[in-house]
């Protein structure tokens, strides 16, 4: 987790995980219209989500075992609470046509973190990451979520 106005400081070994940094770091995320970006097919993509966040207990982790996910909010406090991927639970099996695996994890090793517009997080693989949820008042998030294919 960080600021956006820091992401010049990040760097990569992945090319697709640069040439992501690159997008964010050359268009103003705050104009863009709130809908999904290709910015290289199949690989990297921009998601616009809107949702109203339940509470937390309501929530299921999901993770990823090909695509990184960077959130970065729009408008609200978004929550994401995070533990490893090999904690979870599994919620049934992994779906390989949408690269996307659900489950609980009831202990105490996790990390909580709130975004505000400006801010971003990075989930990798081995980040389970529970999302549209909060420990506080929910409210409505807008954000966009970057998908990136690892090479």
């Amino acid at each position: 987790m960080d600021q956006l106005e820091n992401l010049s400081r990040y760097h990569f070994e992945d090319e697709n995980m640069e040439e992501a940094r690159n997008y964010l770091l050359t268009h103003d995320i705050f104009s863009l219209e709130e809908t999904k970006h290709v910015i290289k097919d199949g690989e990297i993509m921009l998601l616009f989500n809107e949702n109203i966040q339940k509470h937390v207990s309501e929530g299921k982790f999901e993770a990823h075992r090909k695509f990184v996910d960077i959130h970065i909010p729009l408008e609200g406090t978004d929550f994401i609470r995070s533990t490893k991927t090999s904690k979870l639970v599994l919620d049934g099996e992994y779906s390989e046509e949408n690269d996307i695996l659900f489950g609980t994890y009831e202990g105490k090793n996790y990390t909580d973190c709130y975004f505000t517009k400006g801010s971003f997080g990075v989930y990798y693989p081995e980040d389970a990451h529970l999302v549209n949820t909060t420990t506080r008042v929910p409210e409505t998030i807008k954000k966009f979520v970057m998908k990136i294919k690892l090479k």
